[in-house]
């Protein structure tokens, strides 16, 4: 499933008890990996973020220093993850999803 509809998937529903291998970016190896270092749950994962103070370069850092994952994968967990922190849902009535996410994309690969 392509990361831009794995996040529409996601929140669509509270995020609840859902597997980290559920968040954008991450698929069954990073998964397994980061299920590996005790992170089974997304929450957890958006925990890390929230612990780090939203930092996304020392996101990105721990990312990469604790499973391994190249920038690419932890930038699309970014995008996620700027997405529920700044609530977006509340613009989806008036801005499309696709808008919001090409935006977010320019703003963190360019």
């Amino acid at each position: 499933m392509s990361t831009s509809k794995k996040m529409k998937a996601f929140t669509g529903e509270p995020m609840g008890e859902k597997s980290v291998k559920e968040l954008a970016g991450i698929g069954e190896t990073l998964g397994n990996r980061l299920e590996q270092k005790g992170f089974t749950f997304a929450y957890s994962i958006l925990g890390q973020f929230l612990l780090l103070n939203k930092d996304e370069d020392l996101f990105v850092i721990w990312m990469k220093d604790a499973i391994n994952a190249d920038a690419k994968k932890s930038n699309a967990l970014l995008i996620f993850f700027i997405l529920i922190v700044l609530d977006i849902s509340k613009f989806y009535s008036s801005i499309k999803f696709t808008q919001v996410l090409s935006l977010l994309t320019h703003i963190l690969w360019t």
